[in-house]
């Protein structure tokens, strides 16, 4: 898996995982302000960016593999499907995440999610075509200056891989052993994102005592690229 990492190596460790059809560039604002305070550790996910010719073979697979690469306790935070593998790792390895931040991510299983696997086969080949791509990424709020860095991950991300991540992220559930994680927890949402996002996010909060539930007024599924100053402040707070 291809690992990018910024700031000092000694500084707190924050790991970020980025969604489905892109890959860690995605990051690239919140990581400009956390890097003068956090080693920030930044993965393109199996099938994705610069890991697009290493399989996707399930969300166990890549939750170990992540939890090899952390230095120790480390600020885990996820966007999306990322979101998921955060609540993984965390549930799986509470050791070696300090904290979770999810953002606009799915906690239960969408109802027809079984349907919902044709239409993801039969739209790949749209993703593979820059101008659908570029239609995607302007639905995400990808800045105009990050652009061609989604266009070109739609392009290469693996067909296989993308199909399984979206497979696994339409039946997500929180893992049994989420319940006994203690640690602080972040959940963040758009108030304008699908309804399935919202009620994830509220249930997600309701799991986890100790969590803090936010709803950024006017956000899409674009946080990270609306608001990169105020997230890396909520995901560490400078001293």
């Amino acid at each position: 898996m291809f690992v990018a990492t910024y700031g000092r190596p000694t500084a707190p460790a924050v790991l970020l995982l980025h969604g489905a059809g892109i890959a860690g560039w995605m990051w690239a604002p919140v990581v400009a302000t956390l890097a003068t305070r956090c080693h920030v550790i930044v993965p393109d996910l199996l099938g994705h960016g610069a890991s697009a010719h290493e399989p996707f073979t399930g969300l166990d697979d890549t939750v170990e593999e992540l939890a090899a690469l952390l230095p120790g306790a480390t600020d885990v935070v996820g966007f999306s499907w990322g979101g998921q593998v955060a609540l993984s790792l965390a549930a799986k390895h509470p050791a070696q995440a300090r904290s979770v931040s999810v953002i606009s991510s799915l906690v239960r299983p969408l109802r027809g999610a079984a349907l919902l696997d044709p239409l993801v086969k039969a739209t790949l080949p749209l993703a593979r075509q820059r101008w659908f791509a570029h239609l995607q990424g302007v639905s995400m709020g990808v800045p105009t200056s990050m652009m061609q860095d989604y266009i070109e991950s739609s392009l290469t991300v693996d067909p296989s891989a993308l199909t399984g991540v979206l497979a696994a992220n339409n039946r997500y559930a929180l893992p049994e052993t989420w319940s006994d994680y203690r640690g602080r927890v972040m959940v963040a949402y758009g108030s304008a994102e699908p309804r399935s996002v919202r009620t994830s996010s509220t249930a997600l909060h309701l799991s986890a005592p100790q969590s803090q539930l936010v709803e950024v007024l006017g956000a899409h599924h674009d946080i990270p690229f609306r608001i990169p100053e105020w997230l890396a402040d909520r995901i560490h707070s400078p001293a």
